[in-house]
């Protein structure tokens, strides 16, 4: 019987792990879950964490959501279910349900070291969701190619995500070459866009030392995400590219003469002074310009 395995100390929790039967594994269940020993019940976990079967999973399960249960019990299940993830998809799932056990942080930051890195979005996420793997996250996060965490700074549904990634790009910037050619190419205007990349969420463009072809190719992305914003009524959004516009540390370096105006159509004319050399506005045709003040359908072409 499982219960006379239980209380055996002759045994590894592994190996009782392996030898236990699918059918028996109900009965482990219930020995952790109810066992007056708590020795007796660690053993159960342990040898439902080494078990093979998936009914293992969702015994464990159970068990750390006994209310009624031990703390110490609960966090030996969730140790036990991290222990049984086999990526960093597994463990993204199970990351907001350990918030109430921080001692399983330490099998956590172990379990991340022992399994094939993820993508920057998937290790952002689970960066974000247990805030104390941070650091073991972080090196994972900037070996992955700088374009993938630039774009997941601009598109991941969290905007903490998003906030962290431009903090681990801010970062990278000594010793990473040709990072702020690859960061200014996700912010590249798609003319056939219904609407822009970041919503949902935060814009952010980070502090990197940029130079004049850098800050201008940014600056052109975002001066025509502006225009679109503004043909598409879409204020919110608009604002957050002003937002970043403003960067001391952009504009001029863009060489732009004056602090950014956030009116479309003076913006226009200051980034003409700057591509063009002059404040022509050559007529564009723009998809919702109609109905629209007709200065907001001319615009200096943007290289």
């Amino acid at each position: 019987m499982v219960s006379s395995l239980v209380l055996s100390c002759e045994y590894t929790p592994l190996a009782l792990g392996s030898q236990v039967a699918a059918g028996e594994l109900t009965q482990l269940r219930d020995t952790a879950m109810f066992h007056r020993e708590t020795v007796a019940r660690g053993e159960a976990i342990a040898a439902l964490a080494g078990h093979p079967s998936p009914v293992a999973d969702r015994a464990l399960a159970d068990i750390q959501s006994l209310g009624s249960a031990p703390e110490l019990v609960r966090t030996w299940a969730a140790a036990g279910r991290i222990q049984r993830a086999t990526s960093l998809e597994d463990l993204a799932v199970l990351a907001p349900q350990m918030t109430s056990f921080p001692a399983v942080a330490r099998p956590m930051r172990l379990k991340v070291a022992q399994l094939p890195g993820g993508s920057a979005s998937d290790l952002l996420t689970l960066a974000t969701q247990v805030p104390a793997l941070q650091s073991a996250l972080s090196p994972l996060i900037t070996a992955r190619n700088p374009a993938e965490i630039a774009h997941a700074m601009l598109t991941h549904e969290n905007t903490e995500a998003r906030r962290l990634a431009a903090g681990l790009i801010g970062g990278m910037a000594q010793g990473t070459p040709g990072l702020p050619s690859q960061v200014a190419a996700v912010y590249a205007f798609v003319p056939s866009a219904r609407a822009v990349p970041w919503r949902g969420g935060a814009l952010y463009v980070p502090g990197l030392a940029w130079n004049r072809d850098e800050a201008r190719t940014i600056m052109g992305s975002l001066i025509e995400w502006h225009l679109f914003c503004d043909l598409g009524r879409q204020v919110q959004e608009q604002q957050q590219i002003y937002n970043n516009l403003r960067s001391v540390g952009l504009w001029r370096q863009a060489g732009i003469r004056n602090f950014p105006n956030n009116d479309t159509v003076s913006l226009l004319q200051q980034w003409g002074q700057v591509v063009a050399g002059n404040t022509a506005l050559p007529r564009r045709v723009h998809p919702g310009a109609a109905g629209r003040p007709n200065a907001l359908a001319r615009a200096p072409t943007i290289p």
